[in-house]
């Protein structure tokens, strides 16, 4: 029977990727596939999350326990799109600006203190209403 490093091989080879793109394509770090692929580590709950969520054929239940089959549907093949390292976070940001221009506040010419932005990988950036 696999191990879960062969398993998670297994993937990569289906999808004609590398540890590296692969890594990419998951968003996380070139190392953490290295630790995983060499039995360092296990996944965590992000990573299998980050799994389903970027090749959902991929039967969860055969890549943690290695029963059943590597491909829940054979019919689909996901295509790959490897993202940019300098992703477009900036105009995506620009985009919401521009579309949430009028903020609703309970007085007039009252601003918000402070902004919290959470994008999709869980990073976050924090915008101040900073007086000069």
């Amino acid at each position: 029977m696999e191990n879960l490093a062969q398993r998670l091989q297994k993937i990569i080879s289906y999808y004609g990727l590398n540890a590296g793109a692969f890594a990419q394509q998951m968003e996380i770090q070139k190392s953490s596939i290295s630790h995983l692929l060499s039995g360092r580590n296990k996944p965590s709950f992000l990573f299998l999350n980050k799994l389903s969520k970027n090749f959902p054929e991929i039967n969860i239940k055969w890549f943690i326990t290695g029963t059943g089959n590597m491909i829940e549907n054979k019919n689909v093949k996901k295509e790959i799109e490897i993202p940019q390292k300098n992703s477009n976070k900036d105009t995506k940001i620009n985009q919401f600006e521009e579309n949430n221009k009028s903020i609703n506040t309970t007085k007039e010419n009252e601003l918000p203190q402070q902004l919290i932005m959470v994008f999709d990988d869980d990073t976050f950036k924090i915008l101040n209403n900073r007086k000069i």
